[in-house]
């Protein structure tokens, strides 16, 4: 059962290609531009994923989005399970999408449940990352990793998740930003 469809430049190779996540974790990539010099009815035919990988399961939203300000394009995943995961396509240069795969960039640990993903610009210009989370809440996720991070690594300090007026809502470890610097802090308030 599919549980979430996206249309974007996720392999970075200048056109859009559409992606579909099952319930399950598989990640199906299709290339439908050559469909669409022949025709435009695809009623009755069968697609045939360009590329699939398994990915953790329960995926319930999918964003294709510069989200780090590097200029390529980033596959972020919204879970079930108050996660979300960001990846990157990788593959050597001017090869088939055939030869890539997706690489685990970050993982984050919400509070609360994930609403919706959206990117939007910070005060700074750089994109910044929104989770919306029931309640009126949101948290902004840092997007900084370098060659050495990886799926394991969630950042060292604790961070705050604030709601539209200002309010502290929760204190829970990951590496979130919300719009002004704070040291490591730990446990509640």
């Amino acid at each position: 059962m599919l549980t979430c469809v996206g249309v974007g430049d996720v392999c970075n190779k200048g056109k859009n290609l559409v992606v579909a996540v099952s319930a399950e974790g598989w990640f199906h990539l299709f290339d439908l531009s050559s469909k669409l010099d022949t025709t435009w009815d695809f009623m009755g035919e069968e697609m045939k994923a360009n590329y699939t990988q398994h990915l953790p399961a329960n995926t319930k939203l999918v964003l294709i989005s510069d989200i780090d300000g590097d200029g390529r394009y980033e596959l972020v995943l919204g879970y079930t399970d108050r996660v979300v995961r960001a990846f990157r396509w990788e593959c050597p240069p001017d090869s088939d999408i055939s030869y890539g795969q997706l690489v685990p960039l970050k993982k984050w640990l919400l509070e609360g449940q994930v609403d919706s993903l959206s990117v939007n610009p910070g005060a700074d210009g750089t994109p910044e990352l929104m989770v919306s989370q029931p309640g009126c809440g949101y948290a902004v996720l840092r997007c900084t990793w370098s060659d050495e991070t990886s799926l394991a690594s969630e950042g060292p300090g604790a961070a705050e998740a604030r709601t539209r007026c200002g309010e502290q809502r929760s204190w829970f470890v990951c590496t979130l930003y919300t719009g002004w610097h704070f040291e490591t802090h730990a446990g509640f308030r």
